[in-house]
């Protein structure tokens, strides 16, 4: 007889706990499965044990390297965009500064031409106001005076003439005779002989020599004075528009301008009414 401990648990359920000997070799055998299948479950639980913790160590190090990818791949976007941020400050910057530059030439371009147009009517303004000015000054002169200057600028002129003759108005003839007069004890200057031309007009002179002809008539030595003043405003106009002379005129320039022409209309305007 057989007493059955139940190994590990290993109940055999017999009857009143009584094994036959014909069942010990069934009942070991039993016994030995349980345990085997016991061991395989034990060591299937360990091999599911360490798969999972071996999963779970692949998973922490495959989350940690796409953490350190996003981490690179953010630490990339954030320098392209800095770099991105800084051309289109540069490209902002010098679209700005083109900007100002083409205004400013722009600018003075504007003013360049303004300056111009300005000058371009003062000159004629200042000729006229000067050349009227010289006029009524001459004109201010005894006639004698003035023929009398006309004969002394021409003496050497006339010096190599055999013969010269000064035409006038009839009107001018007495005070041709008497600049002659006054010059007849110059030994330098020309002998010369007045006639009267009624086809002349008041202040004409016209010296006719055997060498030439010339006309000192008043008109035509006023008109050369005018001719004169006109290119030497023009010239003086025509001076370019420096960038330091930009900076100091004013926004004001039209305004005086208009001045300035109110001023020449109101002078005239007073001269006229003098004559």
């Amino acid at each position: 007889m057989l007493i059955w401990s139940s190994p590990r648990g290993a109940g055999l359920h017999a009857p009143a706990g009584i094994l036959r000997a014909c069942e010990f070799d069934t009942a070991t055998t039993a016994v030995s499965v349980l345990e085997g299948a016991r061991e395989e479950g034990d060591r299937l639980v360990a091999q599911a044990r360490q798969d999972a913790a071996d999963l779970l160590e692949a998973a922490a190090e495959q989350a940690q390297a796409r953490r350190n990818a996003a981490a690179a791949d953010a630490e990339a976007l954030l320098v392209q965009a800095r770099d991105d941020a800084r051309r289109l400050v540069e490209q902002a910057t010098a679209e700005a500064s083109e900007a100002a530059a083409r205004r400013w030439h722009a600018e003075f371009a504007a003013l360049q031409a303004s300056h111009a147009a300005a000058m371009g009517g003062m000159e004629q303004r200042l000729a006229a106001v000067v050349a009227m000015a010289v006029e009524r000054m001459v004109l201010a002169e005894p006639r004698q005076a003035l023929l009398q200057r006309a004969v002394l600028t021409l003496r050497d002129t006339l010096g190599d003439a055999r013969t010269a003759r000064l035409r006038v108005h009839p009107d001018d003839a007495d005070a041709a005779r008497a600049a002659l007069s006054a010059i007849g004890d110059d030994p330098d200057a020309p002998r010369v002989q007045v006639e009267a031309d009624a086809g002349l007009a008041p202040g004409s002179s016209v010296f006719d020599a055997d060498i030439g002809r010339l006309d000192t008539s008043l008109q035509v030595q006023l008109a050369g004075l005018r001719s004169a003043l006109e290119r030497a405003v023009r010239v003086a106009a025509e001076e370019p528009v420096t960038v330091a002379y930009a900076s100091r005129l004013g926004g004001d320039d039209g305004q005086h301008d208009d001045n300035d022409d109110c001023q020449d209309e109101d002078r005239l305007a007073r001269e006229d009414d003098d004559a």
